[in-house]
């Protein structure tokens, strides 16, 4: 069936999939519709889980109903899905649809800047030309990016918003963590916590989400089947109920039964 499928269709059953909120069916965004990660790794977008905690400290996951205490006493509190993030930004390259991440314009992006991890204007990368430490940073187009010459999925630096001259290395696999950490956050915050590096973790949460997907596509499966048993019977029990109804009738009352 997939291999029937046209390329739209295709692209559009990776954003359902993936890039959608399953409650609210928004796309996901960086304003209310964020992707928070919950610690059993289901995600939701921000304003459904609001409004699920209706500003309780706890909130039930919609899909596996785990009870969810919120550590910083809001949904905000709970870290973002930077997968999804990828994900979406991934997308955005291969449809041309990058906005600058370096000024406040709505300028679409033309360039990534590597080091600095963020997609930039024309006006932008004239300034980033000019500044004397920046000139040394490397640059690609966005072509060069349609062309896979470079994955920002694997190959983008994340850095710690905590520590901002360190990169994100590890993830921290405590029930009430769940979040990618630098190499100072690892020592100090989270002592004696469940770390792996980073992208064992991110292969881990991908193959959890595809689990997921193929679970939820079989239960899917299944109450198909249910569904069309029991209009099958539904029709079986209409058909009897009629067929005893008209043979009812063909019996005359006047005609006295045996004793």
């Amino acid at each position: 069936m997939a291999a029937s499928l046209s390329p739209d269709q295709r692209k559009e059953d990776f954003r359902e999939e993936f890039l959608t909120c399953s409650i609210c069916a928004e796309p996901y965004d960086n304003n209310k519709h964020k992707a928070k990660c919950l610690p059993c790794l289901h995600t939701y977008c921000q304003s459904c889980l609001q409004r699920i905690a209706c500003k309780r400290s706890k909130l039930e996951c919609p899909k596996c109903r785990k009870l969810v205490t919120l550590l910083g006493g809001t949904v905000e509190s709970l870290p973002n899905n930077f997968i999804v993030e990828h994900l979406k930004e991934y997308q955005d390259i291969f449809n041309l649809s990058v906005s600058c991440g370096g000024c406040e314009s709505v300028e679409a992006a033309v360039n990534v800047c590597h080091d600095c991890g963020i997609f930039l204007c024309k006006k932008c990368i004239d300034s980033h030309r000019q500044f004397g430490p920046l000139r040394q940073h490397k640059l690609s187009t966005l072509v060069e990016l349609q062309e896979k010459k470079y994955n920002p999925m694997s190959q983008r630096q994340q850095h710690c918003s905590k520590h901002l001259n360190q990169e994100v290395t590890m993830y921290c696999r405590e029930a009430n963590c769940k979040v990618p950490v630098c190499a100072t956050c690892g020592l100090l915050d989270h002592r004696g916590h469940n770390l792996v590096e980073l992208s064992a973790a991110i292969a881990r949460i991908i193959d959890d989400m595809h689990q997921s997907t193929a679970r939820v596509r079989k239960r899917s499966q299944e109450l198909e089947h249910q569904r069309v048993a029991m209009e099958s019977l539904q029709e079986t029990l209409t058909t009897n109920f009629k067929k005893e109804r008209e043979g009812n009738a063909g019996i005359r009352p006047d005609i006295a039964q045996p004793n």
